[in-house]
């Protein structure tokens, strides 16, 4: 929990298809950790939580299409697996795990089972990954440095069993006056699924390595929706526009309705001359992420892979001081950016309602629904028919006769006619707020405060 604001950097640096974290919870924990004090913004998030143990937390993008994978069942708690759809119709199954230093030989067993339960559902890409704890296995040899009943011995066998391939030989954990170990574990079912696996910096002052994997699949990516960016608009362009078009005739003999499909008309068309469009990257960082705290985060994973070509003393005292530096840099940011919200709630409630929300609210798609045939959705499209056809099955059945007349409402006065004033029209528009976005009608209350600003005739 201390660390979500190197985390929240360190999605900045790299931009990850996949994120995993173990021992989510701390020590002794004595509160419920929510789902949204742990969400990042553009990412599925997965997690054990509610059960005990430390909690493990999976986070895929949603580019991915992920959704819970209900075809394993295992007591073993501190797993997570997700399903992933790739390009062409493959799938790519991810499982995080943690295992306890003090686990038993029974939950071990659990663990075994678990492993060769995902690789008998033969998916075209299997990743499983997580805190492990076997310091008595040498994956450089694929040897166990324990007996054969050891869990260790028994665990590797396991993995063997199951065709799996792991991946990471270099140690992930590292404390000074201590053996360094591979605890940390990265398994697939292909030799060429993993290009290579990078050991950088742990986060905060854990002893356990942070690793960087490199996935040798396709998915489809979304297209990114082309938007107007009100900021780079030409409103001399824009005025020049509308003050081309006369209104009187445009509008003359028209009904009211006809008058605002006129209107809309040529606002949408000086706004598409004068405003270019750009597309949303979805790299949409952090507020309080400035250059500075950036830069501290880089440089002590620059420190660290220094360490690990020379492991040379001066070299790790440098890395610990950088990142001890990165740490606090990282707390200050952010305690600024929340300063800053509050001392500015008065005039900016915008701000801070966003704020608040971003902290107490997670947003997640719609997870593929079970169809009636017992098969599941493959796209959107299928996912709104399945829905709407449960809402329609829900509904009060119509009589299809004909309907009843309406009920007989007396009225004394008729609206025969209304007048709408210049000066009524530039009062209204003078209180736009123009930091908000367009409503369904696609006009920005930017363009039309500016275009009255700049002396256009309404």
């Amino acid at each position: 929990m201390n660390k979500r604001d190197e985390i929240q950097a360190l999605i900045e640096t790299h931009q990850p298809a996949v994120l995993g974290i173990t021992e989510v919870k701390p020590k002794n924990n004595r509160f419920t950790i929510e789902e949204c004090e742990v969400a990042y913004k553009g990412y599925e998030i997965f997690h054990n939580l509610g059960k005990p143990g430390r909690g493990i937390a999976l986070y895929v993008k949603s580019d991915l299409k992920p959704s819970v994978c209900d075809s394993l069942d295992s007591d073993f708690a501190e797993s997570v697996f997700v399903e992933c759809r790739l390009s062409g119709n493959e799938q790519l199954l991810i499982g995080l795990i943690y295992r306890s230093p003090s686990s038993t030989a029974d939950n071990t067993a659990k663990l075994n089972k678990l492993l060769q339960q995902a690789a008998d559902l033969k998916p075209s890409h299997l990743l499983i990954m997580g805190d492990f704890n076997f310091p008595e296995l040498d994956w450089n040899t694929e040897k166990s440095e324990a007996g054969p009943a050891h869990p260790a011995t028994v665990f590797l066998r396991a993995t063997k069993d199951a065709f799996l391939l792991q991946h990471q030989k270099l140690p992930t954990r590292y404390r000074v006056g201590q053996k360094a170990n591979v605890l940390d574990l990265v398994f697939t079912n292909r030799d060429d699924m993993i290009n290579d696996v990078t050991t950088t910096a742990g986060v905060g002052k854990s002893d356990h390595f942070l690793l960087i994997i490199n996935v040798n699949c396709d998915y489809d990516v979304a297209p990114r929706q082309a938007r107007y960016n009100y900021k780079k608009t030409d409103f001399t362009v824009l005025t020049q526009e509308l003050e081309m078009v006369d209104w009187v005739t445009e509008l003359t003999e028209l009904s009211v309705n006809d008058v605002w499909l006129r209107i809309k008309e040529h606002l949408h068309g000086a706004v598409e001359k004068s405003t270019p469009k750009s597309s949303t990257s979805g790299r949409r960082g952090k507020s309080w992420m400035d250059t500075s705290t950036l830069a501290s985060v880089r440089k002590k994973h620059q420190l660290f892979r220094r360490w690990l070509q020379t492991r040379v003393g001066a070299d790790y005292q440098a890395y610990i001081k950088a990142r001890n530096q990165a740490r606090k840099k990282c707390r200050t940011a952010q305690k600024k950016q929340e300063e800053s919200v509050a001392r500015e709630s008065k005039r900016n409630p915008k701000a801070f309602w966003a704020f608040v929300k971003s902290k107490t609210k997670t947003r997640s798609g719609v997870a593929d629904l079970k169809k009636p045939d017992g098969t599941k959705t493959s796209n959107d499209l299928e996912k709104a028919e399945l829905l709407n056809s449960f809402f329609q099955s829900v509904f009060t059945k119509v009589d299809p006769g004909p309907l009843p007349p309406p009920p007989s409402v007396p009225h004394e006065q008729t609206l025969e006619n209304f007048v709408i004033e210049e000066e009524d029209v530039r009062k209204v528009l003078a209180n736009l707020k123009v930091d908000k976005a367009p409503g369904p009608d696609g006009i920005s209350p930017l363009s039309l405060a500016k275009y009255r600003m700049t002396g256009g005739k309404q």
